[in-house]
């Protein structure tokens, strides 16, 4: 055709369009005046335009009942209010966190490892110890969690090794170090002012460990 009428690809583009609209109005016509008898249409097709005019329906029906609520509301209709249930944060799991908004894998997975260290939190305030955590707001995870201080797994302080001890956020080799001493040379630590004897530990560090410490 191109070479034929001479004419450039543009061109060429425009004329097979041309033929194939004009094709498809004589077919439409054709069918419009002569349709097919319902016997000849696949069953599948039929089920499809059934579906399509139910959906339609259904839509008519759903603006209807929007119209209405308007109007007997006086202004729009009153948004539903789901109840949101909170998570055991000491129990939940990495799927259960990732449901929560602005939580990803890579969040739920710091957050739980980072638990599990821990031996469980104590006070909400304490997922800011986590860096990627640092920028959710307190008040946001007091709405989907709560914490059972009751649930924290405690360190027996006068049983455990040091090499365990020294996995604890809390603890690093010094202060593991130092606890191993004072058990070897002075006996058991029973309270806590023997724990600050015995790890000269900065008061601020004395009461993030305390709540973990368990004297028996």
């Amino acid at each position: 055709m191109k070479s034929f009428f001479n004419l450039n690809s543009g061109e060429t583009t425009a004329a097979i369009t041309l033929m194939i609209l004009i094709l498809l109005l004589i077919l439409y016509r054709l069918f419009a005046t002569h349709p097919l008898p319902k016997e000849s249409i696949p069953d599948y097709f039929l089920e499809l335009i059934s579906d399509c005019k139910k959906a339609k329906r259904d839509s008519i029906d759903d603006l209807s009942f929007y119209q209405d609520s308007i109007k007997k509301g006086g202004g729009k209709p009153k948004q539903l209010e789901y109840e949101i249930v909170k998570l055991n944060l000491n129990l939940c799991d990495t799927n259960e966190i990732k449901g929560i908004p602005l939580f990803g894998s890579a969040r739920a997975q710091k957050l739980v490892a980072y638990r599990d260290r821990l031996g469980g939190f104590h006070k909400m305030e304490q997922i800011h110890e986590v860096f990627v955590l640092q920028s959710i707001e307190i008040p946001f995870m007091e709405k989907y969690f709560y914490i059972n201080s009751g649930e924290i797994k405690k360190i027996p302080i006068n049983s455990i090794s040091y090499q365990d001890l020294k996995q604890h956020p809390y603890f690093d080799a010094y202060l593991a170090k130092q606890v191993i001493k004072y058990r070897e040379t002075k006996g058991r630590i029973e309270n806590i002012e023997q724990f600050r004897e015995a790890t000269r530990a900065y008061q601020s560090l004395i009461e993030k460990v305390r709540p973990y410490l368990d004297f028996q």
